[in-house]
C-alpha cells in the first residue's frame, strides 16, 4: 500500500463541498423565482374538485341547463346503469319530465363533490 500524503486533509462528514462558480447560478439572471407549494393528496382533490366545479357552473351561467336522460349522464360521467340508478337510490338530484328522469349535470356533479358519489 502506497504511503499516504501527509498534505492532504482527511475526509470527514465536516467536510463541507463548496460548488465551483462556474456551477454556481448568477441569480441576477436566473429569471423569476418559482414557488413550489406541497399539497397532500386529498388537499389536490380538494383544489381540482373546486376548479371544476367552479368551470361547471361558469358554463352552466352562459347555457340554458341541459337535462340529460339516464344513458346520457352515463356516458358523461363514464359509468354503467347500475351505478346511476345506484346514485339515485341514494339522493342524486333529478327532475322528471313525463315517466322520465332527467339529470342537470351540474347539480349532480355538486352532489357527487359533496358526497363521493355512489358508494
Amino acid at each position: 500500500m502506497p504511503p499516504r500524503n501527509s498534505n492532504r486533509a482527511p475526509r470527514s462528514a465536516t467536510t463541507e463541498a463548496r460548488p465551483s462558480d462556474s456551477l454556481t447560478p448568477n441569480l441576477a439572471q436566473a429569471g423569476p423565482t418559482v414557488q413550489v407549494i406541497v399539497l397532500t393528496p386529498a388537499q389536490l382533490q380538494s383544489m381540482l374538485d373546486a376548479a371544476a366545479e367552479t368551470a361547471l357552473r361558469a358554463k352552466a351561467a352562459n347555457n340554458v341547463p341541459r337535462l340529460l336522460d339516464m344513458k346520457s349522464l352515463c356516458h358523461e360521467l363514464g359509468i354503467s346503469a347500475p351505478t346511476a340508478r345506484k346514485m339515485i337510490d341514494q339522493g342524486c338530484p333529478y327532475v322528471v319530465c313525463g315517466e322520465l328522469k332527467k339529470f342537470e349535470i351540474v347539480a349532480v356533479s355538486t352532489w357527487l363533490t359533496r358526497t363521493g358519489g355512489a358508494q
